[in-house]
């Protein structure tokens, strides 16, 4: 149909068809009855939540926090408890140490929580909860977390992958040079 038209005739054929396109398309999204009671709507905000032990945060953290805030109005760091691993640092001071590491951040908002992910992020009004994925085995994990939480409430998952120089770094992974006395700079910020 478009074709035939002439205004899309010349240099504005690009610009101008691809705009109808889009538009075109998101009318006829919005007339479909998505499941589980996902509507398209316009937000004025959006409200994202990236959660993680921070116990420590990381370089690989911080990244994936830098990335999610720029495409989030405000973006929660959920630090949260959970009941299979050991701490090292107390929640006071994983706040302050990712609050810190975050300063740079005017639209990051650093919280501690209990429960559920899915419950805290729609405490906070969230409607993403934004995931880092680093391999294969997070990604399988992460799909079945996704599928449960869609069940839940209706947010969504952003899954976002690691760069690959830092895929290797976990919380996990630096507790446990330290333990032995290994060097850690180069995968937490001191």
């Amino acid at each position: 149909r478009w074709l035939a038209n002439p205004r899309y005739h010349g240099v504005e054929f690009e610009r101008v068809a691809v705009t109808d396109m889009i538009t075109a398309g998101l009318n006829n999204l919005k007339q479909l009855n998505l499941p589980f009671g996902h509507q398209l709507e316009q937000h004025s905000m959006t409200t994202a939540v990236y959660a993680l032990s921070g116990d420590p945060i990381t370089f690989g953290h911080i990244d994936i926090i830098n990335r999610a805030a720029a495409g989030f109005d405000h973006l929660i760091v959920g630090l949260g408890v959970n009941p299979n691993k050991k701490y090292m640092l107390t929640p006071n001071e994983r706040i302050a140490v990712a609050k810190q590491s975050l300063s740079h951040l005017n639209n990051v908002e650093v919280m501690f929580f209990e429960g559920l992910l899915v419950d805290f992020a729609f405490e906070q009004n969230a409607t993403i909860i934004v995931r880092g994925i680093r391999n294969a085995s997070d990604a399988v994990a992460e799909q079945a977390l996704d599928q449960i939480n869609g069940s839940q409430m209706s947010i969504d998952t952003f899954f976002m992958f690691s760069r690959s120089m830092l895929a290797h770094v976990s919380s996990s992974n630096v507790k446990a040079l330290q333990a032995e006395n290994g060097l850690i700079h180069e995968y937490v910020p001191l």
